[in-house]
């Protein structure tokens, strides 16, 4: 395990880079309803403008997932792109750790 006096002085990326936004127009109607759906799902100002093409990645493989025509490559990178964007329940928790002190995760888990 790291120490974390390695991390210690870390610049941590900004925190708001502008709203996710809207769907890109080259996703298909389904992808588009994906989208749609990942942003409600996600908390509150996690998804930035800067996730973007992590969102749209993850619109494509999980409309080929639901169809069930994915392949156990993409099914992989679906899953670590949900990762990523903080749709595991440990995901979320390793980013809310990062972005709140511990201090404040204690009256969070309260």
């Amino acid at each position: 395990m790291p120490s974390p006096k390695r991390y210690k002085d870390r610049a941590l990326p900004p925190l708001r880079t502008g709203d996710l936004g809207l769907p890109d127009e080259s996703l298909s109607d389904k992808e588009k309803v994906i989208w749609l759906e990942l942003a409600e799902s996600a908390p509150i100002g996690l998804l930035q403008r800067s996730d973007r093409m992590a969102v749209e990645l993850c619109c494509r493989l999980l409309s080929k997932a639901r169809e069930g025509e994915a392949m156990p490559d993409e099914l992989k990178v679906l899953g670590q792109m949900l990762r990523a964007c903080g749709f595991t329940p440990l995901a979320r928790e390793r980013i809310m750790r990062r972005l709140f002190p511990k201090a404040a995760m204690r009256k969070i888990r309260r």
